[in-house]
């Protein structure tokens, strides 16, 4: 089962025309997500949850599992709306086999995260940190620049 909240364009308009951007589209059924794409971390955190929720066992260590998809989309998220002009697309879902849990976020910005790992010569400059700690946490990262503008960010969490 997978949230997804899916941009104009992208597929996921219906039979007749419609777009049903703002829209839940799930490939299982279950009541629940926001409906549009997540503009708190808090909403995109209830998402992620629902998806694990819905995996058939989780494999290993269920409650680091969920902290660490919690914190993961919370970066993500905080950093769209805070660096990126907010976030524009977002979906959550489990990779076929189950080994892992896809994230998606987009935002309007083509910047690139930035990592700061010291305080630097400004210590009263806040934030930089959580890019590492997505980093760290991921099988895999990707930012890639959308052709209509913005950028997404996939991230990959391993399940095991």
């Amino acid at each position: 089962m997978s949230d997804q909240f899916l941009p104009p364009g992208s597929g996921a308009d219906g039979p007749d025309g419609t777009s049903n951007w703002g829209k839940p589209h799930r490939s299982g059924g279950r009541d629940g997500p926001p409906p549009h794409p997540p503009h708190v971390a808090a909403d995109a955190r209830r998402a992620v949850l629902r998806v694990l929720d819905g995996a058939p066992g989780l494999p290993g260590d269920g409650d680091r599992i969920r902290a660490d998809a919690s914190l993961v989309v919370s970066e993500l998220v905080s950093n769209a709306v805070q660096h990126g002009g907010g976030v524009t697309g977002f979906r959550a879902d489990l990779i076929d086999d189950g080994a892992g849990l896809r994230l998606e976020v987009d935002d309007a910005s083509t910047a690139r995260p930035v990592a700061r790992r010291t305080l630097g010569p400004d210590p009263a400059v806040v934030g930089g940190f959580g890019w590492p700690i997505v980093q760290s946490l991921a099988s895999s990262v990707t930012v890639e620049v959308l052709p209509a503008g913005g950028k997404r960010i996939v991230v990959v969490l391993p399940l095991g």
